[in-house]
């Protein structure tokens, strides 16, 4: 298994331990830092502090969604059925049209997905360090998307737990 470690530019503020470097270490992906940064993070009391910070908050937010009642962790279950309804209603004037469209999905099916497999296949066999940074970057943009959500997630049920208690 090929792991990568973490760009120093990224792992690194100043003397310290970046919330990057901080966040994948909290997260268990201590092979992605680099020898130095775990012997930092070891030894290091102001980023032990951020640390146990950030372990903090997850168990803050873990602990929160667990107080939150059944329901409210639930699908909206009427909002989802007017929004499949609304769907299949604004489908209904294309679906006159339906044969034309399979022809052309035939026609897609056949010869621009080959296409794109092979694009997608030539650039997961690239070594090139441009297409490692971008992968890179992209994950670390998910984990970022993910992080939001998650705070996002925790703001409404911190919330909701407060409305409860009142």
């Amino acid at each position: 298994m090929r792991t990568e470690t973490l760009d120093a530019a990224l792992t690194w503020e100043g003397d310290h331990l970046s919330e990057v470097a901080l966040t994948v270490l909290a997260d268990g992906q201590d092979a992605m830092l680099t020898a130095d940064a775990l012997s930092h993070a070891g030894s290091c009391e102001a980023c032990a502090m951020k640390l146990g910070e950030l372990a903090e908050l997850s168990i803050g937010l873990g602990d929160a969604m667990r107080e939150l009642p059944r329901e409210a962790l639930l699908a909206p279950q009427p909002a989802i059925s007017v929004a499949l309804v609304l769907a299949v209603v604004g489908v209904l004037p294309r679906a006159v049209n339906l044969p034309a469209h399979v022809v052309g999905l035939a026609s897609l099916l056949m010869r621009d997905v080959p296409i794109v497999f092979r694009g997608a296949v030539h650039l997961a066999r690239s070594t090139s360090a441009e297409v490692q940074r971008m992968a890179l970057l992209v994950t670390l943009a998910s984990a970022l998307v993910l992080i939001a959500t998650a705070l996002v997630v925790g703001r409404r049920a911190l919330r909701h737990g407060e409305l409860q208690g009142a």
